[in-house]
């Protein structure tokens, strides 16, 4: 509460600010019992695709969690990890996401969950959904406790989140505030839903329109028998499309970036805490607005490394392991080639040229020669800039609706 609280009657000063004076400022740790959770061996199959839901820190997407992407079996969660009942609440304590977010959720059904999370489970007097609540909206001062683990990696000490402390008003009230914020969770659900929708509407097209295997009204018919390409389409080498990029970095470059699988390019002191380039920048490549990097790093989302376009600065650095290029010339339209690269169209080339094994450094075996001689597939300029039009309304109809999701729930 604000301080202009202090002179109304009713209310009370506390740890946590001015409060209704029939709340109480309690510490997490009285809210209910924390537990840890763990990983059932992955190398066991019998532990895996079973009927119980086993949360990760991908699958805190929500506040209302049903649903995980892996499932565990009672030998799985018996051997590996725990089940935490219908209402508990999970909290990411370890990883990357933390720097960025600090992911709360309610158990609607009973589930496992891994390491990187804590789940509490209320006690008699604590509604769980208001628990919830509760944590999530002092999630800012929660992400003050995120510290550096190494490797990029965030975790916040258990110690230390157990004793914050959160306002809570009576059982009753507590229930009355959860009828009215369920009402917005369930325009944010819908909102997620919508979202999922059109993400999966812009993969199918996107898969379509990137290969040719359908093409817009007035563009031509297929010819696959003959050419193994579209009508009026090209195959060409990467190379005869794209000039590599090794332009040395200037000495008072303002941003050094790396790419993220999931993300794309982030400033490495956000992802590293620091600028991991040190010493070594003048090693960096300079890379400008509009030109791509391929990370040959090895990732669960792309297991054959992620291809990025440079668009929110105009120019940066880059590590020098990565492949840098840029258009040759103005057939080439950046932007559908941000949309083919974004659809893993590389991927099964690469899988072929891609000597066996990570090295030490993390980085697949990968001659740059080999990644330039893969064969793209080239439209008319005029195919190109439709597509691209099409592919470009699809993804900013989603950027609006994930600005309106956080509108809703901030």
């Amino acid at each position: 509460m604000s301080k202009r609280n202090e002179n109304r009657p009713g209310y009370k000063k506390t740890k946590v600010g001015w409060i209704p004076r029939e709340w109480t400022s309690i510490a997490l740790c009285e809210i209910g019992v924390m537990r840890s959770g763990g990983t059932p061996s992955k190398e066991i199959a019998a532990f895996w695709k079973g009927n119980i839901p086993w949360f990760t820190a991908k699958d805190l997407k929500s506040f209302r969690l049903k649903t995980s992407q892996d499932t565990i079996s009672e030998e799985g969660l018996l051997k590996g990890s725990r089940l935490a009942p219908a209402g508990s609440i999970l909290i990411l304590v370890r990883g990357m996401t933390l720097f960025r977010d600090l992911p709360v959720g309610v158990l609607d059904v009973p589930a496992g969950f891994n390491q990187d999370i804590k789940v509490i489970e209320p006690l008699k007097g604590f509604d769980p959904l208001f628990a919830g609540y509760a944590i999530t909206a002092r999630k800012e001062m929660l992400k003050r406790l995120v510290e550096h683990a190494g490797h990029g990696t965030g975790r916040i000490d258990t110690g230390l989140l157990q004793g914050c402390l959160f306002p809570f008003p009576p059982y009753k009230e507590q229930k009355k505030i959860v009828e009215i914020l369920s009402t917005w969770d369930t325009a944010i659900e819908q909102i997620r839903k919508l979202i999922d929708a059109k993400k999966r509407l812009k993969k199918a097209l996107m898969q379509q329109l990137l290969t040719g295997t359908k093409r817009l009204p007035g563009f031509g018919a297929l010819d696959w028998e003959e050419k193994q390409v579209p009508d009026g389409w090209q195959e060409i080498k990467l190379s005869q499309a794209f000039k590599r990029v090794q332009r040395i970095t200037k000495p008072d470059v303002k941003d050094v970036l790396s790419i993220t699988a999931t993300v794309g390019f982030v400033q490495q002191k956000d992802k590293f805490s620091r600028v991991i380039a040190g010493q070594n920048l003048e090693r960096y490549i300079l890379l400008r607005k509009g030109e791509f990097a391929y990370n040959k790093g090895n990732s669960k989302s792309y297991p054959q490394g992620c291809v990025y376009t440079l668009e929110d600065f105009d120019e940066t650095a880059v590590p020098n392991v990565y492949f840098c290029f840029r258009p040759r010339n103005t057939e080439i339209i950046g932007n559908f080639y941000k949309f083919y690269f974004e659809n893993s169209l590389l991927n099964h080339q690469l899988q072929k040229v891609i000597n066996t094994g990570v090295r030490n450094d993390g980085l697949l075996n990968l001659h740059p020669n080999d990644f330039f001689n893969i064969r793209i597939k080239v439209p008319p300029i005029y195919e190109q800039k439709r597509i691209t039009t099409i592919l470009s309304t699809a993804t900013n109809e989603i950027n609006n609706l994930e600005k309106k999701l956080k509108v809703l729930e901030r």
